[in-house]
This record gives C-alpha cells, sequence and structure tokens, in this order.
C-alpha cells in the first residue's frame, strides 16, 4: 500500500467497480435460496433454480467473451447488461408469488444481465494491466469478498427482519452505481477484431469454432477446466445450497450473512497474500492446489456433527480455497492462452467450470438434499473434492519437474 501506483485512478475506479457489483450480485443471487424458501419453494426447486442461474454461465459467458475479444469492448458490453439487467432482476418476486415454476424462468433471465459479468470485469482489469503496469489485478480483486461479505451482513439482518423486498431494490441501485464507477476508467478494444495491417492486408477475425478448437488443443487449459469443474460441483453445498447447510442446522438468513461477511473479510488477505507468494516466486499451480486441498478439508469438516457456529466458522477454510481460486484462476488461465483470445478463453473455462459445475452440481446436491439430506451431500462433495485434487495434479507434478530441470541446468 506504499507504492504511489496502487492509488492511480484505474486501480482505485477497479475496486469500487468490483466492491459494488459484488454487493448487487449478493443481494440478489447470494440470497435467492433463502428467499425461495421463504416463498415456500421445495430443497428440490431451490436446487433447479440455482441450476437455471448456473445455466446462464454455461451460455452467456462464451458469447459475452467473443464479443468483447471480436466486437465490442468489456466497458460497452457491461453496461447494455446491467442497463438490461436493473428491470429485469423484477420479474423473480413477480413471478415467485405465483408460487409455481416459472420463477426458474425468471431467475435465468435475471442472471444473465447480471450474474456472469464477473468475468468481463476480470478480463477488463487483466488487459488493462498490460497497458498500465501499475494495475494490480490482485489488490483489486481482493475488495470483491470485501464489498460481498459486507452487503451479506448488513442485509442479511435487514432481510430477517424487514423481508426480502429491498434484495432487488438494492440489486438496482447498486449497479447503477458501478456504472457511474466504469465511465472514467478507459475502454480496451479486444484483439480479435478485423483490422488492416501495415502492409495493406486485412487481418480477419477467429471464428468463435476456431477459437475453441484452439484451446481444446491446449493441455493445461483442458486439464484446469476439468479439475476446476470436478471443484466446483463439489463445492455446491458450501456455496450456492449453503443456506440449507445452514438452515438444516436451525439458523436463518441472519446466519447466512454473517457466515458471508466472515468469508469475505478473510477472503482479501488471502488474495493479497497469494500476489506477494506470486511475486516471491511461488508457482501459480502450487496455490492452485493448495484452493483445492483445502476445500477438501472444508467439506469434510462439514460432514461431521457440528453446531451452527462451527459451521459459520468453518466459512474461513472456504475464504482461503476461494481466495486463492480467485487469484490465480483467470490469471493462470491468460498464462496458458493466446493474447488474442484470451477473453473468450476465460469466459469459456469458466463457463464449462462454473456453469457444468454449478448445473449438475445443483441439481444433484438439490436433489440428494431432498431425499436423503443435508449430510449425505456434504459426504459426496467431499469425495468429489478429492477427485478434483487428483485431477489437477498432472499439472503440478509437471510444475515440480520443470522447476527441478531449471535447477540443475543452472548449476
Amino acid at each position: 500500500m506504499k507504492d504511489p501506483a496502487l492509488f492511480k485512478k484505474e486501480n482505485v475506479l477497479f475496486i469500487l467497480v468490483q466492491m459494488i457489483y459484488w454487493s448487487s450480485n449478493c443481494l440478489v443471487y447470494g440470497f435467492l435460496v433463502t428467499f425461495l424458501k421463504g416463498c415456500g419453494y421445495s430443497d428440490l426447486m431451490c436446487g433447479l433454480a440455482s441450476t437455471g442461474m448456473a445455466l446462464t454461465l454455461m451460455v452467456a459467458q462464451p458469447i459475452l467473451g467473443y464479443l468483447a475479444d471480436s466486437f465490442i469492448s468489456q466497458k460497452k458490453l457491461l453496461f447494455i447488461c446491467f442497463i438490461i439487467a436493473i428491470p429485469t432482476v423484477y420479474l423473480i418476486p413477480i413471478s415467485a408469488a405465483t408460487g409455481g415454476s416459472v420463477v426458474i424462468l425468471a431467475v435465468i433471465a435475471a442472471a444473465t444481465f447480471s450474474n456472469p459479468q464477473y468475468t468481463i470485469i476480470d478480463a477488463w482489469v487483466v488487459r488493462m494491466k498490460e497497458e498500465k503496469p501499475y494495475v494490480d489485478f490482485g489488490l483489486i480483486r481482493s475488495f470483491a469478498p470485501v464489498g460481498y461479505g459486507l452487503t451479506s451482513l448488513i442485509f442479511g439482518k435487514i432481510i430477517a427482519e424487514h423481508g426480502f423486498d429491498v434484495m432487488f431494490y438494492g440489486h438496482g441501485a447498486a449497479l447503477i452505481i458501478t456504472m457511474l464507477c466504469m465511465i472514467p476508467i478507459p475502454e480496451i478494444l479486444g484483439d480479435n477484431r478485423s483490422h488492416k495491417m501495415e502492409s495493406g492486408e486485412e487481418s480477419g477475425r477467429l471464428s468463435m469454432l476456431s477459437a475453441a478448437k484452439i484451446l481444446a488443443k491446449n493441455k493445461n487449459y483442458v486439464l484446469l477446466l476439468i479439475a476446476t469443474a470436478i471443484y466446483q460441483f463439489a463445492m455446491r453445498p458450501g456455496v450456492s445450497l449453503l443456506s440449507l447447510v445452514i438452515i438444516d442446522a436451525g439458523g436463518n438468513s441472519a446466519h447466512l450473512g454473517i457466515a458471508q461477511f466472515i468469508g469475505g473479510l478473510v477472503e482479501m488477505p488471502v488474495i493479497l497474500g497469494a500476489s506477494f507468494l506470486i511475486r516471491q516466486g511461488v508457482k501459480k499451480v502450487y496455490l492452485y492446489e493448495c484452493a483445492i486441498c483445502i476445500a477438501v478439508i472444508r467439506m469434510y469438516v462439514l460432514t461431521l456433527n457440528i453446531p451452527l457456529n462451527a459451521i459459520i466458522a468453518c466459512h474461513i477454510l472456504h475464504a482461503f480455497s476461494m481466495g486463492l481460486y480467485a487469484r490465480v484462476f483467470i490469471d493462470y488461465l491468460y498464462d496458458i492462452t493466446p493474447k488474442n483470445i484470451s477473453t473468450t478463453a476465460a469466459t469459456i473455462g469458466t463457463a464449462l467450470t462454473m456453469g457444468i459445475g454449478s448445473v449438475i452440481g445443483n441439481t444433484v446436491h438439490g436433489a440428494i438434499m431432498a431425499s436423503f439430506g443435508v449430510k449425505a451431500s456434504l459426504i459426496v462433495a467431499t469425495f468429489f473434492m478429492i477427485i478434483a485434487a487428483l485431477a489437477f495434479s498432472p499439472i503440478v507434478f509437471a510444475q515440480i519437474k520443470e522447476s527441478r530441470n531449471t535447477i540443475i541446468q543452472n548449476q
């Protein structure tokens, strides 16, 4: 924090964008399951609604990423999405009032324009760093869980005392403030745009299919996505369905808010610590494997017969895991993929991991909880989290081998 560059305009504005965007995200999607339970929906319907929300990641993110690389800047794309999202989110309480399954369609409609956009924000920050080296992705990203956590703590209590309407009003207000903070930040055009080269020839853009084929041949990229998809599947009982775990232990939205606040409070220094370790030469793949292994411990602890306060305290482990994940995933993904399709790679990667992992995870874990109880879901989650750690291990071992060879060559 002694470096004056950290107080440059872009860093400050991006910090505000991250905090306030994640505040808006928390207000609706952080309390969505609690809201649906309060409207009388079953655990299975809550799982299906979360699945519908995750479907937006699978479909919307690759399209958004390709648009940002090829046609429109991240800044303009975010403005368009947020302007549509503000009125669309009110479809959720309107449809929920009917008590029917149409609420799932409302969740999908709203989430499409305000839930997958965090990857576009992260991509904008990383691309800005290429032009302005003082832009600090780790510092900026570390404020996202602060915004989410503070909002969860404050509004968890407000919702418990005054009802759910504030979720939707607050979401719109936060998106408006986010857009105001975005206005002074320079836009960056993608590298996959058609343009004339110095020779006078036209440089064509890669199609989305061609970009996907290039990425499919990248071994590290594929292994990263497989491991992360399993990680996201196993994480569902501790994230999107956490409220069901807390309700099962006798808690309510206020307890959920406390848990998410604790997680956000701890996640920030974890991200900053990970950035420090990366600057000291610690490989990103090691930190990523640590993120998965910490999640194994957390999911196992939740399978034990522990009281509500311990479940809330256990969210600290979640903060360590998600902090390392948030700091490393996009950054490492950019390291191993071509620059001209970097945003496409990031959004496809997030879509296939968060999307598939969340879609299958929310559906499966929602069904398990409805049929066999919360503990059964947590046991399944622990098993698959171990599988995720094993799936990523080939990249870790390859990095260890490369580091050893480098040491031998330097001797």
